[in-house]
């Protein structure tokens, strides 16, 4: 589960924690899910010189040894940065559909 859920943690970066913060925890905690973002990490770049950077968008997994998470760095105009996750499905590659080739017998080649 991602989002911007604009609450702050102190499992998330945040000096403080807001009631909003806390429901956001304890529901994540219920539901068995472990934050996937990287320790002190921002998600978000301050705007001027009084806006500190945060971390507004979360992401959370049930499995997160099967996942790994990381910011881009160009954000892409915006005042948040491209988040990427990587998710481990046990396949290295995708497998192509073999196509199946019939040979039959008295086709002539020349015909096509």
């Amino acid at each position: 589960m991602c989002g911007d859920f604009n609450a702050q943690h102190v499992a998330w970066g945040y000096e403080k924690t807001s009631a909003r913060g806390k429901h956001i925890m304890a529901d994540a905690t219920a539901y068995g899910l472990t934050l996937l973002n990287a320790p002190m990490t921002h998600t978000r770049l301050g705007q001027t010189q009084k806006q500190a950077d945060t971390t507004p968008d979360l992401s959370w997994v049930s499995h997160p040894k099967l996942a790994g998470w990381e910011t881009y760095e160009d954000t892409l105009g915006s005042d948040h940065l491209p988040i990427l996750i990587h998710l481990c499905t046990g396949r290295q590659h995708p497998q192509r559909r073999q196509r199946r080739r019939t040979l039959r017998t008295g086709t002539s080649i020349g015909a096509f």
